[in-house]
């Protein structure tokens, strides 16, 4: 609701006139932070305006270098919320979701970005390209490749009608690909046909058994 975007607005200090770039998930050197500190310093000098979002724990497994730590925390158009539960409001007031990671198993995020109408900028790695339509409901990057992740923050940055046209095509995709129902429909098939096949494996290896 209205009222919510604006009490995410006020939770993380952030304005209207604000454009918000955000991160959500676990923050660790895997996920790209330094090419994204790299293309953040870039971005933030030529779009004062701008603000990078990162909501979730900082964790030592995989520390992110102390110093890329120290600058983010220094640069005052970066948020360090740490970990929330409630993300739909955080989505609500984001512009785009940036996951620059390396290695995903699935990005769940970037699904439930777009589920918001939000597009994503992720990178070209498994789990990444199966949650983003690149060119359709958001853009890939090479993995580590900071001039990448910056041009494609800022075509969305200067370009709203792209930013709302991805948006809604990654919702479109969400709800035609995505439901939940679908998803676990199609885990149980495949849990089924395993199932069989154990079954009929068993049943011709018993007939074998009997013939010796």
């Amino acid at each position: 609701t209205p009222e919510d975007r604006e009490r995410a607005l006020a939770r993380y200090g952030i304005e209207r006139r604000h454009r918000v770039v955000g991160f959500i998930g676990r923050i660790v050197r895997d996920k790209g932070f330094e090419p994204l500190a790299s293309a953040w310093r870039a971005i933030s000098a030529r779009h004062p305006e701008a603000r990078l979002l990162l909501i979730g724990p900082i964790e030592e497994r995989d520390a992110v270098p102390a110093e890329v730590l120290a600058a983010l925390r220094a640069d005052p158009t970066v948020i360090l919320a740490g970990e929330e539960h409630d993300l739909a409001p955080a989505f609500a007031i984001m512009d785009l979701v940036v996951l620059p990671s390396f290695r995903e198993g699935f990005g769940n995020v970037l699904i439930e970005a777009a589920a918001m109408e939000v597009p994503t900028v992720a990178t070209q790695i498994p789990g990444c390209v199966d949650a983003v339509e690149d060119g359709v409901t958001g853009m890939l990057v090479p993995p580590g490749d900071a001039q990448a992740l910056d041009v494609a923050i800022e075509r969305y940055l200067v370009d709203d009608d792209l930013r709302r046209r991805h948006g809604r095509s990654g919702r479109e995709r969400v709800l035609r690909e995505f439901r939940p129902r679908d998803v676990w429909e199609g885990i149980y098939r495949e849990y089924a046909e395993l199932l069989a096949a154990r079954a009929q494996n068993r049943t011709g290896a018993a007939g074998v058994g009997r013939t010796r």
